[in-house]
């Protein structure tokens, strides 16, 4: 399906800013992130007025574990 094809292309994305910027493939709530933790943050945890994405049911487990595959092939 195109979700999972964009999903893998946001994947491999995510994958080549990690590699190139030390960043871990782990999730990390608004407070964390702006108190100076390294990972992934949704939008809608920095500005939940204003944005919701990803939304309450998106894959962080799924899809930073496709990320950290990722990781593995990226140069």
């Amino acid at each position: 399906s195109s979700d999972v094809c964009s999903s893998d292309l946001a994947a491999r994305w995510c994958a080549s800013k990690c590699v190139r910027y030390g960043i871990p493939p782990v999730r990390v709530g608004g407070p964390d992130w702006k108190a100076g933790a390294s990972g992934f943050v949704a939008h809608g945890d920095l500005d939940p007025g204003r944005r919701s994405d990803p939304g309450p049911n998106f894959d962080w487990t799924g899809f930073l574990a496709r990320v950290e595959r990722c990781m593995g092939v990226v140069t």
